[in-house]
């Protein structure tokens, strides 16, 4: 091939660079380079001596115009004996990113004891990673050729490895370099992309964890740097004055403050600096002062705040008054709301007949609330209740219009919500209707539905009329039973087909109708957690469970979760070897599935000793336990959950050096966001009794900051009522975020206001119950009562602690509130 045509023509005077070549074309000269010259004649033209002057002409040669210079010169600079260590370093740092990533590559390959061939590779793999296909660098890390692995990363230009951190590759190269032993490579790679406002708190972190002392990333000498260092070694004062001090200004000072949880000096910063206007920061004085006890300074603020925004409106105002109980602006405030929100508002209080009257409804009885739930249906057109918008959804009116009706009243709205599901069977409405008797229970009014739209639309079509239920989406059958029933059982009307289909090859024959009534019926069994008549025999149930994972794999689904749904059915009816069995099989065909795994390890250990072996010499089910819940760990190191379960068991199995491992493994490889959910089981026992959580949780406070500030106030409290002695840690993370939260908080809707003063209400009322301080604890306790007077558990959570500092009559009243709405 003729490369001069190829890459561009030289000058006359034949000394043109290439500053526009592309780094690709570079390295594609490279590898040609390497592959068309033989390594003996390389190797013999390394056998001369070179001197300063000759080295330079050499590196100037890798700009001449002609292919066959650039490729001698290149496999001559190969040679590490040659002195131009110096010189490749300055070329490194050239502006020039072609020149710069040529003089990288020598200086890596220089480096390197491998043969031309291995070098060969490292070259491919560079080239096609800078062209998206990371697949040679990948079968590199599964090679566990770590060194080349790093030398590459190294050289990368930093929107590679940007984009690489973005598709998760990095976190899975940390992953497989723990599971491989070579944990060397963590903070190597660690140190590739992890932003300088984190570096300080990595290696402080992992000093305190005792890693050993090459586990540490760079610090660049800038003041950001340094502002960290101070911060990380608790001189507050210090780093607040250095961020004034150093050009970094007085916000960065200001968010030192909020990751200290220290108030005082952040409303002394706030007097010496405007930094945002009164309105803006009037909700986070207010917490502040709140924070502090502050109660005539907070009361004040609210004053001040009333007057900021006294012509304005604010759906968040009337959460806000209801927290501060001012019950005169709480009214104004709630007449100011449109019917929806004021709906929506009285709803969360329990006040359904002032909430119904929102609606027109002034009269309690079947034709109004019927007549209000018509309203709804023809206004609803989504499911989401949740976000603000939602307003008295259809749903809600659900609730009202059954709260306030009596028995005779509910006979007359259950017609009527029949006759519109039979009308109306593939609506979003329908979906809720039953939706909202799933959630109740009411399974004889679902059953009738259901049946009655069965017999007379034909359901399941599928065995009726052979025709798919799926066709990229899903039925309008199938959407109402999974609404019915699938936050139980999964894939309901997969199974409800199944049992249809069984059902009719009975002898003797039975009806449609009686086909379909028992398949119903057997439907509800599960969802009640009973096995079905239908599966009284072990053979019934094995060829119930291979008929539907074969008809879920014909509708290209996933046959995990239900899989796991009937073992746990089997489990709750004391059919618990055979649950096991069933995942057991299902695990060894699909390998470690994560949702069954984790399923299958807490049943056997739920059945198993606590250690040792059998007689016969076999692993005990608490071992085999261990090794499946230690793959899984392995496979994804960010899933908290799982490695808590994973300790766990070690801890049951005095496999105490494994447990050391594992600690060390998850404590010190800081990764990504962490993942706390796990995979969807209904047997989940909860974590957060284990000392290893606090320790998760600390990681990411002192790394990440704020940035996960909702979250870490929401385990927290549930950390410390596991565990009095963390309330500390609790109160400081649910300061943090209920400051962080309560900015512009005038802009915000009313379901944003509401959780920013109630979320963290249980750990402030508990962190004033250990202290003995009876009036912070009532104020929290009355606030959480007027804004959530039917949430019992915030009850549960504070009477027994309240009952050790405080005398029965004081706590008496705090139980009476909530009482007297049950």
């Amino acid at each position: 091939m003729d490369l001069q045509r190829e890459y561009g023509q030289g000058s006359a005077a034949g000394g043109v660079c290439f500053p526009q070549q592309t780094i690709r074309m570079r390295v594609a000269i490279t590898l040609i380079a390497i592959t068309c010259w033989s390594v003996s004649i390389a190797n013999a033209q390394l056998q001369k001596s070179y001197d300063a002057e000759e080295t330079l002409a050499l590196l100037k040669k890798l700009d001449d115009p002609s292919y066959r210079v650039r490729r001698e010169a290149f496999l001559v600079l190969r040679d590490p004996s040659i002195p131009i260590d110096e010189q490749l370093a300055t070329e490194a740092k050239q502006e020039d990113l072609h020149r710069s990533s040529l003089a990288k590559w020598l200086i890596q390959l220089r480096k390197s004891d491998g043969s031309i061939t291995e070098q060969l590779a490292i070259v491919s793999a560079y080239r096609s990673v800078m062209a998206g296909d990371s697949t040679p660098l990948l079968a590199m890390v599964f090679k566990n050729e770590w060194k080349q692995v790093i030398d590459l990363l190294q050289i990368f230009p930093k929107p590679v490895i940007r984009n690489m951190v973005e598709k998760g590759e990095l976190e899975m190269f940390q992953e497989q370099a723990w599971a491989s032993q070579n944990s060397w490579a963590v903070p190597r790679i660690l140190d590739m992309y992890v932003p300088n406002d984190q570096r300080v708190a990595i290696n402080r972190w992992w000093r305190d964890m005792g890693m050993p002392d090459d586990w540490k990333l760079n610090e660049p000498e800038t003041p950001l740097v340094q502002m960290f260092r101070l911060e990380s070694d608790g001189k507050i004062d210090q780093a607040v004055e250095f961020a004034t001090a150093n050009g970094l200004g007085p916000k960065m000072a200001e968010s030192i403050c909020i990751r200290a949880a220290d108030w005082k000096r952040w409303l002394v910063l706030q007097n010496a600096h405007r930094l945002r206007s009164k309105s803006e920061i009037a909700f986070q004085r207010l917490a502040a002062h709140l924070l502090l006890n502050q109660r005539d300074e907070a009361q004040k603020t609210w004053e001040e705040i009333k007057e900021l925004h006294a012509s304005e409106y604010s759906p968040a105002m009337v959460i806000c008054a209801l927290a501060m109980d001012d019950l005169d602006m709480h009214q104004k405030m709630l007449a100011r709301l449109d019917r929806e929100q004021a709906f929506t508002h009285l709803f969360r209080l329990a006040d359904y007949r002032g909430a119904v009257a929102r609606l027109g409804v002034t009269e309690i009885n079947a034709s109004n609330l019927i007549k209000m739930l018509k309203g709804a249906m023809q206004k609803s057109d989504s499911f989401d209740d949740s976000n603000e918008r939602s307003g008295a959804s259809l749903r809600k009116q659900l609730v009202v219009a059954y709260q306030l009706s009596d028995l005779a009243m509910q006979k007359e709205i259950d017609n009527f919500l029949h006759k519109e599901l039979m009308a109306n069977d593939g609506s979003v409405q329908a979906q809720q209707i039953l939706a909202y008797w799933s959630d109740t229970s009411k399974t004889e009014k679902i059953k009738k539905s259901l049946l009655d739209l069965s017999l007379d639309r034909g359901y399941p079509k599928s065995v009726f009329k052979s025709a798919k239920i799926s066709e990229g989406q899903y039925a309008r059958e199938e959407v109402l039973f999974a609404k019915s029933f699938g936050p139980v059982i999964d894939e309901p009307f997969v199974l409800f087909e199944y049992f249809v289909k069984t059902n009719l090859d009975r002898t003797p024959k039975p009806t449609t109708e009686q086909a379909v009534e028992d398949a119903i019926d057997s439907i509800i069994d599960l969802f009640s957690g009973r096995l079905p008549s239908a599966l009284t025999s072990k053979s019934n149930i094995q060829k119930m469970v291979e008929s539907v994972r074969t008809r879920l794999r014909e509708l290209d689904r996933s046959e995990s979760e239900f899989v796991a749904c009937i073992a746990e059915v089997l489990d709750l009816s004391g059919q618990t070897n055979d649950a096991i069995e069933l995942l057991g099989g299902f695990v060894e065909q699909r390998g470690s599935d994560p949702n069954a795994t984790r399923l299958l390890a807490k049943m056997l250990t739920k059945s198993g000793r606590s250690g040792g072996r059998s007689n016969a010499g076999q692993p005990s089910n608490i071992e085999k336990a261990v090794e499946l819940m230690m793959s899984l760990a392995s496979q994804d190191m960010q899933n908290v959950t799982v490695f808590l379960e994973t300790a766990e068991l070690l801890d049951r199995a005095g496999r105490f050096d494994e447990l050391d491992t594992l600690r060390s493994q998850t404590f010190s490889a800081v990764l990504a966001r962490p993942n706390f959910s796990g995979y969807s089981t209904k047997q989940d026992e909860p974590h957060e009794s284990r000392a290893e959580f606090d320790i998760v949780l600390d990681r990411i406070s002192r790394v990440y900051g704020t940035t996960f500030s909702l979250q870490l106030a929401i385990l927290r409290s549930a950390r410390c009522k596991q565990d009095s002695t963390q309330l500390t840690k609790a109160f400081r993370d649910g300061s943090i975020d209920f400051f962080n939260r309560s900015m512009s908080l005038f802009k915000q809707g009313e379901s944003t206001a509401f959780y920013v003063f109630y979320t963290n209400s249980t750990t402030f009322a508990l962190k004033a119950i250990s202290e003995g301080d009876k009036e912070s604890a009532d104020f929290w306790i009355r606030m959480a009562y007027r804004l959530s007077p039917l949430d019992i558990d915030f009850l549960i959570a504070v009477v027994p602690p309240a009952d050790q500092k405080f005398p029965r009559e004081v706590v008496d009243a705090w139980f009476n509130l909530y009482y007297q709405n049950m």
